[in-house]
């Protein structure tokens, strides 16, 4: 309910914002599909590893290692039941 003039003042600016908005959109898109795909390569690289070094080493002193002695007994036991 405005004049022709403000109309068209207010059309301009909305189309101009919107053009801003759906160019920022767009960048954001195109570099999160970038960042994707560097990481799905990443991934699928094979050299890549989730675990470092010392991590590795946790890994096996405190899960591997309990779990094998685990299986040990728990084997060592059923065989003794019979």
């Amino acid at each position: 309910m405005g004049c022709t003039n403000c109309k068209k003042n207010a059309k301009k600016k909305t189309d101009a914002l919107r053009t801003g908005t759906d160019s920022i959109l767009n960048s954001f898109d195109s570099s999160l599909e970038e960042q994707k795909l560097k990481l799905t390569e990443k991934l699928l690289d094979g050299s890549t590893s989730v675990l470092n070094n010392l991590e590795k080493v946790g890994v096996t002193i405190f899960a591997w290692i309990p779990l094998a002695v685990g299986y040990y007994y728990i084997i060592k036991f059923i065989i003794s039941l019979f």
